[in-house]
């Protein structure tokens, strides 16, 4: 029902159109920050591609995709790495699993929208192509 509004308005039409024409990024200002993971779950569900959100941190991000899987988007969060600044014994590999489990749901197209801080998607990761040559699937 709220979609259905939502959808009519001129604001998400020209939203959508200007995606939809590669005109990007593109930024929502005035909007609550449930209403925003609203609109980008329609966008991602009506353009038929994963979107992307950046968000100013990881908590952020995390909320915004839980925001945005109640509107119904397949959505995941985009961790940033773990910096360490000078020699450990060990070290947890936890988020650099959980960047491969998610670039693997976009690639499998399990996942339609990340959320993802600025510090999270500034970090290099391998490309696309890499990425699909070097995955295994186990049945």
């Amino acid at each position: 029902m709220l979609e259905e509004a939502l959808r009519k308005t001129k604001e998400y039409a020209r939203l959508r159109d200007a995606l939809a024409a590669g005109r990007t990024p593109a930024a929502l200002f005035g909007l609550p920050p449930a209403a925003r993971a609203q609109v980008a779950a329609a966008l991602a569900a009506d353009l038929g591609r994963p979107a992307v959100v950046v968000t100013a941190s990881e908590a952020d991000a995390t909320r915004f995709a839980a925001d945005a899987g109640f509107f119904g988007a397949r959505s995941a969060v985009f961790p940033a790495r773990d910096l360490a600044l000078r020699p450990t014994l060990s070290q947890s590999r936890e988020f650099e699993y959980r960047r491969i489990a998610v670039l693997g749901s976009i690639v499998g197209g399990r996942c339609n929208l990340l959320a993802a801080s600025a510090e999270g998607l500034l970090q290099l990761t391998m490309p696309r192509a890499e990425f699909e040559q070097n995955t295994l699937t186990l049945k």
